[in-house]
């Protein structure tokens, strides 16, 4: 086989037959961090004769057949996986590198909206309460007092009620006081 510019210690190697290259990417490679010869070889055992798999499960082979230690270790299984391994890792640093990026933009971004939203009457209380949750702040700090929020109509039932309780029962002010001379 002719070795490709971009070969990567894992990709197929000069001279290595395409059989065991197959083995290696389909049954070792895919095993992770807890690989090892056997486990490979059940995988394949149980994919290419599932027949041969059920009997080789009841009687729990020790290892992998010589065979496939003899081919492993020529073409350095090990080293080549742990390769792809530390690739595969650096590939996920930079996906959590940009995910990360794109949070904070995001977050810059909510919270420029969210401070646009404060000076709006009608959204200022959500985004107040947003940003400080954001912020893993209590929305309100209050010691033995219950509030309770209020709509609009709820706000004009109690400026009726009021109006009328003042009306049943006049207010001493300068107007009506006893010392007023007006």
């Amino acid at each position: 086989m002719n070795e490709p510019e971009y070969a990567t210690p894992w990709t197929q190697e000069v001279n290595e037959p395409d059989a065991w290259y197959d083995k290696f990417v389909k049954y070792f490679i895919p095993l992770g961090v807890t690989r090892n010869l056997l486990s490979a070889y059940i995988e394949y055992i149980k994919d290419t004769s599932p027949d041969k798999a059920i009997l080789m499960a009841a009687r729990r082979p020790m290892s992998a057949p010589n065979e496939w230690t003899e081919a492993a270790g020529e073409w350095s299984w090990r080293k080549r996986a742990l390769a792809y391994d530390a690739d595969q890792v650096k590939d996920l640093a930079s996906v959590l590198q940009q995910a990360r990026q794109e949070v904070q933009e995001a977050t810059l971004e909510a919270v420029r909206t969210l401070r646009a939203a404060l000076k709006n009457p009608k959204t200022a209380v959500p985004a107040a309460k947003e940003i400080l949750d954001r912020g893993g702040l209590p929305a309100v700090t209050v010691h033995s007092i219950k509030i309770i929020p209020f709509t609009a109509d709820d706000l004009a039932a109690a400026r009726d009620e009021l109006e009328q309780w003042m009306t049943d029962r006049p207010l001493l002010t300068s107007r009506n006081s006893p010392d007023s001379s007006g």
